[in-house]
């Protein structure tokens, strides 16, 4: 059994250029919380020894399991010329399966040390239900949105034994 969670930053260079206004000599500015998700994944942990001693190690998870997804609050700003106004999309919450699957080498530099490189991969596509959009106009809707989570996590450690 796997607890897992994550946080990453909202790319506004992106949102500002994608909800950015056409019109000349307007600026857009954009500002946005971070993603974040957290689960629980259970699955199959498999282990197999490369050489006679056990020096060197293949390891594969597979994993599957529900992860909650907050979405970023998001707050847009336009000035132009002509004059301003400002969109604001609040955070939700949702819940998705989601699976992961991990490849990872272990190699023991005796009995109490190890090397460790290892790749995850994680998937996910929660849907979000009645996220609220307000602007300064006093605009008030409510959207449904789905938002697939990809992503590949590469880490190098060492790892000690307490014997």
């Amino acid at each position: 059994m796997l607890l897992r969670g994550q946080c990453y930053p909202v790319n506004v260079r992106s949102l500002a250029i994608i909800l950015g206004p056409a019109a000349p000599g307007a600026n857009t500015n954009v500002k946005g919380d971070r993603w974040s998700s957290g689960g629980i994944m259970a699955g199959v942990y498999s282990v197999y020894a490369l050489d006679q001693k056990g020096a060197a190690i293949f390891e594969l998870k597979t994993l599957a399991g529900l992860m909650a997804t907050a979405s970023p609050q998001v707050d847009l700003h336009i000035s132009s010329p002509g004059g301003s106004g400002w969109v604001r999309q609040s955070s939700a919450i949702a819940t998705a399966f989601s699976y992961l699957v991990s490849v990872g080498m272990r190699f023991n530099a005796g009995n109490r040390m190890a090397f460790m490189l290892n790749a995850d991969y994680m998937d996910c596509t929660p849907d979000f239900k009645n996220v609220r959009i307000i602007t300064s106009m006093g605009t008030k809707e409510t959207h449904n949105m789905a938002q697939e989570i990809q992503t590949i996590n590469i880490s190098i450690g060492i790892a000690f034994r307490w014997k």
